[in-house]
């Protein structure tokens, strides 16, 4: 397929450089905004017990996977409707595992960080890509007020956003596939190493 070609991923990422700026930038400041105000109203290590579920398997591993793809295909879909749905789940899910950094950045770091940079990464993705169906959504919409271009003109003008979106989706299954997995496996044992 087209979409998985060096050079089609080289576009993508060229096509898409401002708006994947954008995402990172909002799941990054949500995630520091939120550990630091979780810490200056909390304070440090006010999470002093640990969950340490050490039961892996693979019907965990879906659960995970099919919970984070869930709340992604939300955000993505919410492109829809301006991305301000989108905005606003990205937010609030950066505002737990912020909320836990800002409490205990030591067990976060353990508990989290190895497997929330895949699922963030993702999240970043699927922002990206409700920012891309709202930007086709507004050219369609403009071309549809002006009567100068149909909006299948737009549409066939836009191929690539298509195809895009397609490549989005796939980066965030590959993305949430590592995350449950270092979730369900990995982190069990790193806390039981540590804590």
């Amino acid at each position: 397929m087209e979409i998985f070609t060096l050079d089609y991923l080289k576009g993508f990422f060229k096509r898409n450089k401002k708006l994947l700026i954008i995402s990172f930038i909002i799941v990054i400041a949500s995630l520091i905004i939120i550990a630091v105000c979780g810490r200056m109203l909390f304070g440090a290590d006010a999470v002093t017990g640990v969950n340490k579920s050490t039961t892996a398997n693979f019907s965990g591993f879906i659960d995970l996977f099919i919970n984070n793809f869930k709340s992604d295909a939300i955000v993505l879909l919410g492109g829809f409707v301006l991305s301000i749905f989108s905005l606003i789940l990205t937010i609030f899910n950066c505002f737990v595992v912020g909320m836990l950094f800002g409490m205990n950045p030591y067990a976060a770091t353990v508990g989290i960080l190895p497997h929330g940079i895949f699922e963030y990464a993702a999240s970043v993705f699927a922002l990206t890509g409700a920012f891309i169906i709202t930007k086709l959504e507004i050219a369609s919409f403009k071309a549809w007020l002006s009567k100068d271009h149909t909006v299948k003109e737009v549409l066939n003008d836009n191929k690539n956003v298509i195809k895009d979106i397609i490549l989005i989706i796939v980066f965030i299954i590959i993305l949430l596939l590592i995350a449950a997995l270092i979730e369900n496996y990995i982190t069990p044992m790193l806390l039981d190493m540590v804590f």
